[in-house]
């Protein structure tokens, strides 16, 4: 995904529902290499994640740099007790 600042994302995940725990965290991809993750300059901050009984994940995530950047979500889910 592809964005600057605040802004909301609806991520597909097939067996999530709403009593999933899930956990997400961001990186920066090298748009003209490998597209590999990386540890870049931008901060990257994910602020809400909502697992949703629709089979998807809402996430607000900030992506604190003056110019749009190709990131990453990765996430890992918990259905269970």
């Amino acid at each position: 995904m592809a964005g600057q600042g605040v802004f909301d994302q609806i991520l597909p995940m097939r067996f999530v529902t709403s009593a999933s725990r899930v956990y997400v965290s961001l990186a920066e991809i090298d748009p003209n290499g490998d597209r590999k993750p990386f540890m870049g300059a931008a901060p990257l901050k994910v602020y809400n994640v909502v697992p949703k009984d629709d089979n998807t994940v809402h996430i607000r995530i900030d992506i604190d740099w003056p110019e749009e950047l190709v990131v990453v979500a990765s996430v890992f889910y918990f259905n269970g007790s």
